[in-house]
């Protein structure tokens, strides 16, 4: 085991002298931090005897069906963010910072899943609140794999390294638990210009719909859910998708235009409902800018990709008015959060006519 950690330190120190410049230029803070976590359970694998990253702890057993079950064991819960711990006070709104959020007896390796949070200027927060932000979590079995990197993002050129260091020393969380500290991130961040709170909508074979949810409520959303089931997306976005033409309809005409963020990890099943979807909204609406769709991708499914390509591009030869789709790929989207992640799409929308 010592040979093992001593690789790890090698592999990180001579990347940090091969990318010196740009590293420090771009987030080198994080690497000094990958090193010290790395060191810190170097000691503690020492004095507690055992591996703290043992793989055998991180486990999501779905074989049952059941969401409920008891197979479905958690990480433990020092690699997860306690709500109670954000407060509306202390926000950063240095839009080219990366800052501490406020941790609440988190330890390890996984309290730096939500350690680094870039952070949202009020230019920012103003864009994101002249809309309805609704967010949809794929709930499906597959995102309770643990293949997420438990750090905040890589310095510029060193993704790469940064996952296979990651997957190395077992600091991982699982998709879904990586989604739900963005979920809270966010929902911390945009409080003061999201007073009634936002819309949350886990899916995967089913799906629930929580409306203004604050940061209590968006926990609630992660503890009452766990990863199991298909990937049906389509009668969940059709569903947001027409309550908000029909709210639009009886506000005569005066409601925000709507941004709805997918955060999945791969194709959905029925992707042409998804397509169907998407196409009759645009024929509902008054331009452009009424309705951006951004899908946000969680790992590297190949299938996912290609979906995705297809679906922000490939649309408007199936009878779509306008194109209302934009995505990001995992690469970025770790680099930036959710909430940055949100006002790049918003901010590369077509303006309204």
């Amino acid at each position: 085991m010592k040979d093992r950690w001593i690789t790890v330190c090698l592999i990180l120190t001579v990347s940090l002298v091969s990318a010196l410049q740009p590293a420090f230029a771009d987030g080198g803070s994080t690497l000094f931090n990958v090193l010290t976590d790395v060191a810190k359970r170097y000691v503690n694998s020492q004095s507690n005897g055992n591996y703290a990253g043992d793989s055998s702890a991180r486990q999501y057993n779905n074989s049952s069906g059941d969401s409920n079950s008891s197979n479905y064991n958690r990480p433990p819960s020092s690699s997860l963010v306690d709500p109670s711990a954000f407060s509306a006070g202390g926000r950063n709104v240095n839009s080219s910072s990366v800052q501490l959020s406020p941790q609440s007896g988190a330890q390890g390796m996984g309290a730096a899943a939500s350690s680094f949070v870039v952070a949202l200027s009020r230019a920012d927060l103003a864009l994101l609140g002249a809309h309805n932000i609704v967010v949809m979590v794929d709930k499906s079995g597959s995102m309770g794999t643990v293949d997420c990197p438990a750090f905040g993002p890589a310095p510029s050129g060193l993704g790469s390294l940064f996952r296979q260091v990651t997957a190395f020393t077992g600091s991982e969380i699982s998709r879904w638990d990586w989604c739900r500290e963005q979920a809270l991130n966010f929902s911390r961040q945009t409080a003061q210009v999201f007073g009634q709170g936002i819309t949350v909508v886990p899916f995967s074979s089913d799906w629930r719909e929580y409306r203004n949810s604050d940061i209590n409520q968006v926990a609630r959303v992660f503890s009452e859910n766990r990863p199991d089931g298909g990937t049906n997306l389509g009668p969940a976005l059709d569903h947001q998708l027409d309550s908000y033409f029909r709210m639009r309809g009886q506000s005569f005409g005066g409601s925000k235009p709507l941004v709805v963020a997918i955060i999945s990890d791969g194709a959905p099943s029925g992707t042409h409902a998804v397509a169907k979807a998407i196409i009759e909204a645009t024929k509902k609406m008054r331009n452009p800018a009424e309705v951006t769709v951004v899908f946000l991708q969680i790992g590297f499914d190949s299938d996912g990709i290609k979906f995705l390509q297809d679906v922000s591009g490939g649309l408007l030869d199936r009878g779509a008015h306008y194109r209302i789709v934009r995505i990001q790929g995992f690469d970025h989207l770790r680099q930036v959060g959710l909430g940055r992640a949100l006002v790049e799409a918003v901010s590369s929308a077509p303006r309204a006519l």
